[in-house]
């Protein structure tokens, strides 16, 4: 499964930097999904061509200091940070976010494995031009 680096803007403090990232399989049948439906020369899928905003899922790793006491509180102040969140990037893509959440949580070698889900008025990533402006879509996987 390939990984990826991700960094969460917050509008206060500084941004959370996970190294690594992995798609759900359920993200990646539906890039295959719509990707099938646009080589197709038939309709794959009905409704009027309007994209909708879906939660994006994906699991992540937090490492954090050895000790039970300071990973409880690295995890806590974690979790309290993604209040803040605002937009995602990866790969010099953006993504804004209206809801984050962490929905999954366990502990994984000095750290936790996260499952966490975000959504956002846009329906997927996008490329943004040297202003910051949006310039089109660019789904990651």
């Amino acid at each position: 499964m390939t990984t990826y680096p991700l960094t969460i803007v917050l509008s206060v403090g500084q941004p959370l930097v996970l190294n690594k990232v992995e798609p759900q399989d359920s993200e990646l049948a539906f890039a295959d999904e719509v990707a099938r439906a646009v080589e197709s020369e038939t309709q794959q899928v009905g409704g009027d061509g309007e994209r909708e905003p879906h939660w994006k899922v994906f699991d992540t790793w937090l490492p954090t200091p050895t000790r039970p006491k300071d990973r409880g509180a690295a995890l806590g102040a974690f979790e309290n940070s993604l209040r803040f969140a605002i937009r995602a990037e990866m790969d010099g893509l953006r993504y804004d976010i209206s809801r984050i959440r962490v929905v999954g949580r366990g502990p994984y070698g000095s750290g936790y494995r996260l499952k966490l889900k975000m959504i956002g008025p846009r329906p997927d990533f996008y490329e943004v031009n040297g202003s910051g402006v949006f310039v089109q879509y660019a789904p990651l996987w």
